[in-house]
C-alpha cells in the first residue's frame, strides 16, 4: 500500500505456511487447486510514483483474516545515522509538511534531547526512548508566508549525535 492508498493488491497467491512458518505456493502441495505462480521470495514489485521518505506498507493476511503479518520500508529513505543510533524520515501527508522522525539504536529509556528546524524557525525539546532505544517524533512546517525549503532535526543521547536534513512543502515534492 503506497502512503494514503488503503487498496489491495494481491501478488498472485495464494500462499500456505509450511511446518517452518515459511510461506510456499500452494502448488507445491496442492497443484490442481492452486493459483500460485511464483514463489513468494521471487515476487519482484516495482516501486514508482513514491516521495523521499514515504513508506511503503505490505500485509499478509490469512484467507479468514485470523493471522496477520505486517513490514514497513521506505523505497527512498532520507536516513541519518551516528554510532549505532539512527534517525528516519517518515512523510506523513499529501502536502509534505507532517512528518515523523523515528529514531533507533539510542539507549534504553534514555532522555533524548531534540532540536527541529524550518528555516529560521528553531524548537527544542526531548524524546523518551523506549526500552527498545526508540522514538517517534511528530514535526510539522508551518512557516508563515513559506511553502517549502529545508528541514533539520537532531537527537542527542547519551552516545550518539544523529542529524538528518530533508526538504519539506513544494522542495520535497520530486517523484523518484
Amino acid at each position: 500500500m503506497q502512503s494514503g492508498d488503503h487498496k489491495t493488491y494481491p501478488i498472485q497467491g495464494p500462499y500456505s505456511v509450511d511446518a517452518t512458518g515459511k510461506f510456499v505456493c500452494r502448488e507445491q502441495t496442492q497443484p490442481a487447486h492452486s493459483h500460485c505462480l511464483v514463489a513468494l521470495e521471487k515476487v519482484r514489485n516495482s516501486v514508482d510514483n513514491y516521495h523521499k521518505a514515504e513508506p511503503l506498507d505490505y500485509l499478509m493476511v490469512s484467507l479468514d483474516g485470523t493471522v496477520r503479518a505486517y513490514a514497513r520500508g521506505y523505497p527512498f529513505p532520507i536516513q541519518a545515522k551516528d554510532g549505532k543510533c539512527i534517525l528516519t524520515v517518515e512523510l506523513e501527508n499529501t502536502k509534505f509538511t507532517s512528518f515523523v522522525i523515528r529514531g533507533a539504536g539510542f539507549e534504553p529509556d534514555e532522555k533524548v534531547m531534540t532540536s527541529s528546524s524550518f528555516g529560521n524557525d528553531a524548537t527544542a525539546g526531548t524524546e523518551q526512548a523506549s526500552s527498545q532505544g526508540e522514538f517517534a517524533a511528530p514535526v510539522h512546517a508551518d512557516l508563515p508566508g513559506k511553502n517549502s525549503g529545508s528541514a533539520t532535526f537532531a537527537a542527542t543521547g547519551h552516545s550518539c549525535h544523529p542529524t538528518v536534513t530533508y526538504e519539506w512543502g513544494k522542495a520535497a515534492k520530486e517523484v523518484q
